[in-house]
């Protein structure tokens, strides 16, 4: 699907180790239901929903708004399923990613197939503030953490898409390789979609601008009026305000 067939699509919808501590808090046996601080938008049974959010900025002092958690969610040989935190989110050796790669490095096709299958999954947590939630009104105008991960590139994946990870800390996100930027990639990509706070992303557009390309998408809560004042005056291609998974088929 082309950028312009989309975006007619489209026109027809505290610190971070405080941040991480309340993360930690997430990952505790609960007895009462669901955690109250975490945000999850309201599905139809198609299962679209529908919310308008905002990422909150970094906390002074603090480079990155978000906190990252790599984890392992998977059933042993004896049915039984562990699920923790990988100790690779600290900068530490993991056992089950040693583990992994003697599976790997084995040679034998079972071994690799038990590695894929224990392999750690990376998260993201967010303060955001909900601004608008037609399905769930009591949200709005309040705070919550927000997990989120890499759903846009398995989506567009699993619909047929060649997508290119772009992350300048990885260098393989859910077995595609990852790129540290754009501008890395030998192929000049159809489209750009930015899934990054819009403090961060208007740099990385006026960038990616004054290097040629043309067309660009910013995910609900990456976009901004700086962002879209700056590309109207450029003449660029754009669409902030839709999400990707809804309009591409």
């Amino acid at each position: 699907m082309s950028f312009a067939s989309l975006k007619k699509a489209a026109s027809t919808g505290n610190s971070l180790s405080k941040l991480t501590q309340e993360i930690e808090k997430l990952n505790q046996p609960q007895t009462t239901g669901a955690d109250e601080r975490l945000w999850k938008p309201e599905l139809d049974k198609s299962g679209n929903g529908y919310a308008v959010i905002r990422f909150l900025p970094a906390p002074d002092g603090e480079d990155m708004p978000w906190a990252k958690i790599w984890s392992h969610s998977f059933k042993g040989p004896g049915g039984q399923w562990y699920i923790e935190n990988s100790l690779t989110t600290i900068g530490k050796d993991d056992p089950v990613g040693e583990l992994n790669r003697e599976l790997w490095n084995s040679g034998r096709e079972q071994d690799k197939a038990t590695a894929r299958v224990q392999k750690r999954k990376l998260s993201y947590y967010s303060n955001i503030y909900v601004v608008q939630e037609p399905a769930q009104p009591e949200n709005e105008r309040n705070v919550f953490l927000y997990k989120y991960g890499n759903k846009i590139l398995l989506n567009l994946k699993s619909k047929g898409f060649n997508v290119i990870p772009v992350n300048n800390k990885e260098e393989e996100i859910d077995g595609s390789p990852s790129y540290k930027s754009v501008v890395d990639i030998k192929d000049c990509p159809s489209i750009i979609n930015f899934v990054v706070p819009p403090n961060i992303g208007i740099e990385i557009t006026k960038d990616l601008v004054e290097k040629g390309y043309d067309n660009f998408w910013y995910q609900p809560g990456a976009e901004s009026e700086e962002i879209s004042n700056y590309l109207k005056e450029h003449g660029k291609n754009y669409i902030d305000d839709q999400c990707i998974m809804v309009v591409a088929k």
